[in-house]
């Protein structure tokens, strides 16, 4: 990837022909690559002004927009509701990023800060792929009842959960698996 190459030139000894190499291959300016074939103190000066630039001004990858499921985290088992809560503190770590991003004073630091937040969006994207991989899992087992009892069973669970809360939370990670799945169930008719 060009920006981990350009990082690593600037981060190293900026040695001109291999910045200039770089240049030649990534940048578009017909006019700078003519400039970068004879090393002078001008063109070295331009080469370190010009290829932090190709860093900010390369796009960024973007996830490809999808619509997401609606649920909330209850319909979730306990294993995936903890990342689904994870991934909010991700957005706030990757909001923070954005907020420092902006104050930053060079293209080098905004660059670093760059790859810090496309980090945590493929680690978000990650959980919603988990997420929505069990949502559109087809439940295990194909209910015969009708929708009331199937209503019905699910507060019994709701119940179930409450109690087994205060006094024995041994089940209480059962329960709430076979309440994500009746909710799924639900869903689904």
């Amino acid at each position: 990837m060009a920006v981990d190459i350009i990082q690593l030139w600037i981060i190293g000894g900026k040695d001109f022909q291999s910045g200039a190499a770089i240049y030649q291959q990534h940048g578009t300016n017909a006019g700078l690559k003519a400039l970068f074939k004879i090393e002078t103190a001008y063109s070295r000066r331009r080469l370190e002004e010009e290829l932090p630039k190709l860093i900010i001004d390369s796009p960024a990858k973007e996830s490809p927009s999808r619509q997401r499921e609606k649920y909330t985290v209850d319909q979730l088992p306990p294993h995936l509701q903890e990342k689904y809560r994870k991934k909010a503190k991700l957005y706030a770590q990757a909001s923070g990023l954005h907020h420092q991003m902006k104050k930053a004073d060079n293209n080098i630091s905004r660059a670093f800060i760059r790859k810090e937040i496309i980090e945590l969006d493929k680690e978000i994207n990650a959980i919603w792929d988990e997420c929505d991989a069990w949502m559109n899992e087809p439940p295990k087992t194909k209910s015969k009842m009708s929708i009331s009892e199937l209503y019905q069973k699910r507060n019994n669970l709701r119940s179930q959960i409450s109690k087994a809360k205060k006094r024995n939370p041994s089940k209480l990670e059962k329960l709430q698996e076979e309440l994500a799945e009746m909710e799924r169930e639900i869903k689904q008719l």
